[in-house]
């Protein structure tokens, strides 16, 4: 699970074990059997040494207001990293909304007929789904 403390306290009652997946630094309720943290920017320089042993000069960074941290690492290789950043649907919409909204914007972008980047990194699997559909 990543960050469901409502599924969390479900299986906890429930006597179910259970592992969590997150953000956080802990799992506290009865029954959690471990905790792995989900770090986005762990393998930051290893990507940025693979995109320049494989002559990427540029990456086009496409997520939302909280980007994994790979920008930093890909520029001090030498790599080109532009941010675009993506419009959040409107709360309590579904994690498909995420999708639609990333496929509209790549059918825009492609009409358009500007270069492509080498490489486009993205901060969340919603949006690679919806600009690969």
């Amino acid at each position: 699970m990543f960050d469901n403390p409502a599924a969390e306290k479900i299986l906890s009652e429930s006597g179910v074990p259970f592992a969590v997946l997150g953000d956080k630094v802990s799992c506290r309720r009865r029954g959690c059997r471990g905790y792995l943290h989900y770090d986005r920017s762990a393998q930051a320089d290893t990507f940025a040494a693979v995109c320049l042993a494989e002559g990427v000069r540029s990456v086009v960074h496409v997520g939302m207001r909280d980007f994994d941290d790979v920008r930093s690492s890909l520029r001090k290789a030498g790599i080109s990293c532009k941010s675009w950043i993506l419009k959040e649907p409107s709360p309590g919409r579904p994690p498909d909304a995420y999708a639609e909204l990333a496929r509209d914007a790549f059918a825009e972008m492609l009409k358009s007929g500007k270069p492509l980047p080498d490489v486009f990194y993205f901060s969340d699997d919603y949006f690679c789904a919806g600009a690969l559909a």
